[in-house]
């Protein structure tokens, strides 16, 4: 669990950090770039409220989401790195759906990593781990302006993908 919420803190926070570059390159202003949250918000009540969802939840283990979870997000964020400039729209829906995901991880994980503990070391866990995830920020955040200040933003996405 520990290693899926440092992915996907990770990801989010590199992304982040390259997200100017990316404005510049694709010539779009911080009003689009608002979109992408936007469209995560819309997309993460619609799925955390939808029926269906929760269905999947009780019929499939957590092992099976979370593998399906990892795969999706993987192929996501590979595809992010080779949009063309043109299809911007693209890159709204990629970002959009990989915030889903790695948001619908993250607020699995505090409860899972919980029953995963005893009552004595639950709250020893959940310190962990929050600290942790706030390290993987940090570290995706340097990695990122190196990465993106040497080459460019494309391959500052895909050494996310190796080190995620």
């Amino acid at each position: 669990m520990l290693i899926i919420t440092a992915v996907m803190v990770f990801d989010r926070y590199f992304t982040e950090a390259v997200m100017p570059l990316i404005e510049e390159e694709y010539g779009i202003d911080i009003k689009k770039t608002a979109l992408v949250d936007g469209l995560f918000a819309l997309g993460f009540t619609i799925l955390a409220i939808s029926p269906a969802f929760r269905y999947f939840g009780d019929w499939l283990s957590q092992k099976t989401i979370m593998c399906i979870g990892m795969t999706l997000w993987t192929l996501l964020t590979f595809t992010f790195c080779f949009v063309p400039k043109q299809w911007f729209w693209l890159i709204l829906l990629l970002r959009g759906l990989l915030d889903i995901i790695a948001d619908f991880f993250l607020s699995c994980a505090l409860p899972l990593i919980g029953h995963m503990f005893s009552a004595s070391n639950r709250r020893l866990a959940i310190f962990g781990s929050q600290l942790c995830s706030f390290l993987f920020r940090l570290i995706a955040i340097c990695i990122a302006a190196l990465v993106a200040n040497q080459f460019s933003w494309h391959v500052a996405r895909l050494v996310s993908d190796i080190f995620s």
